[in-house]
């Protein structure tokens, strides 16, 4: 049961990191088009 607990966390924790890395993306593509 612990183990299944420790799972959905991970789990959680890595859609977040990937929605952290598209709001980076997105931020960085922001910055250099408002550079041209």
């Amino acid at each position: 049961m612990l183990f299944l607990q420790f799972i959905y966390h991970s789990r959680d924790i890595f859609s977040f990191c990937r929605l952290n890395w598209y709001l980076t993306a997105a931020v960085y593509s922001l910055l250099l088009l408002m550079d041209y």
